[in-house]
């Protein structure tokens, strides 16, 4: 909206109350579907490092594939349709005054560094959670717990292990990206670090 909109008056008035209203939206919403986790999820008497969902009923199957859907699938959807607007929005746009080859050379240029960011942030981030998501979604499927899998397959089990590290380690990807991608952002924390050092 920032981008595609930023003179809008709504945008403008409303701008920090929208924001901060689908962050709470956003923040509810994912600790209502992670509560149930609380009380289907335990470990092992034997094996204490093995936290896993020993009975998967057709209820937990069901809250799987709800979870896949709320985390995974509808955060990629509109990942993918903002950021296809926006490069949309960046391609066919204009700015008044830019009529010089020069500067319309330039503004090609920042477009594609834009849209190269736009589509490796979402790239990164979908590729790096999906394995999670669709070994949750075979478990519902197949009604197995981590355990039944380690007593069936060793390979199997270790990727499932991973895929949960993969998917735990976009909290650290993230911002890396952010960094790579956004001069402001490096800027910023540039100026936090020189800040830190002189202390």
């Amino acid at each position: 909206m920032a981008i595609m909109r930023p003179l809008s008056q709504f945008y403008r008035v409303h701008k920090i109350r929208v924001l901060v209203l689908a962050e709470m939206i956003i923040c509810c919403v994912a600790i209502l579907v992670a509560i149930p986790s609380l009380f289907i999820a335990t470990v092992y008497p034997s094996d204490v490092k093995l936290c896993d969902i020993p009975s998967v009923t057709q209820l937990v199957a069901f809250y799987f594939v709800t979870a896949a859907v709320v985390f995974y699938f509808i955060p990629g959807i509109v990942l993918i349709v903002c950021y296809s607007r926006i490069i949309i929005y960046m391609r066919g746009h204009v700015q008044p005054g830019e009529s010089f080859r020069e500067q319309l050379q330039q503004l090609r240029l920042q477009k594609k560094k834009y849209t190269k960011a736009f589509i490796t942030i979402a790239s990164v981030s979908s590729l790096v959670t999906w394995p999670f998501w669709v070994s949750s979604i075979a478990l519902a499927i197949s009604q197995k717990s981590l355990l039944d899998v380690k007593k069936t397959s060793d390979i199997l089990y270790a990727l499932i292990f991973v895929s949960f590290a993969t998917t735990t380690a976009i909290s650290v990807v993230n911002p890396l990206l952010y960094l790579r991608f956004d001069g402001n952002i490096r800027e910023k924390s540039g100026a936090i670090l020189r800040k830190f050092r002189s202390l």
